[in-house]
């Protein structure tokens, strides 16, 4: 196998993994920044330049938090690496201590075993950083109370006596 196709895959998935959450406006716009503030009105988001960007709630049509690309792309890579890693280590046989045996078992084992540490390390860090991100939503919106409750109303029902 190529050396540069596991360094290329590593490289395109790394791309597709910020640590920023995405605000994306009814308008067409987004927002991207690391969540800062929340409101049951507003949410502030602070960019990577250090701005801090305020967007309406209701102007948000979608949140998306960090993380799922890192999740998905670990997960694609722990699935597919499995199957292949467990098949070298149990069919081939190297016991009769032939040396192009080994050298092939090694040469199959070590980069799926790589490869499936580097799996699942993007899964703990996209699970990791979609969780950080929407804990930071659920603290800054917990600082302030979402709404007041509505006002009592008076009940027409009278007792018949």
């Amino acid at each position: 196998m190529n050396r540069r196709v596991p360094a290329l895959a590593l490289a395109l998935a790394a791309a597709g993994c910020g640590t920023h959450a995405t605000a994306y406006l009814h308008r067409g716009g987004k927002v991207q920044g690391t969540i800062a503030e929340a409101t049951s009105e507003h949410l502030v988001l602070e960019t990577e330049d250090g701005r801090r960007v305020t967007v309406l709630r209701r102007d948000v049509e979608e949140l998306r938090h960090p993380g799922i690309p890192a999740m998905v792309g670990g997960g694609l890579i722990t699935v597919v690496t499995i199957p292949v890693t467990v098949t070298t280590a149990t069919t081939l046989d190297c016991s009769t201590g032939n040396d192009a045996c080994q050298k092939a078992r090694a040469a199959i084992l070590i980069p799926s075993v790589a490869l499936l540490g580097t799996g699942i390390g993007m899964i703990i860090w996209g699970l990791t950083t979609h969780e950080e991100s929407r804990s930071r939503l659920k603290a800054a919106s917990s600082d302030v109370p979402s709404r007041e409750p509505p006002p009592a109303q008076r009940s027409e029902w009278y007792p018949p006596f």
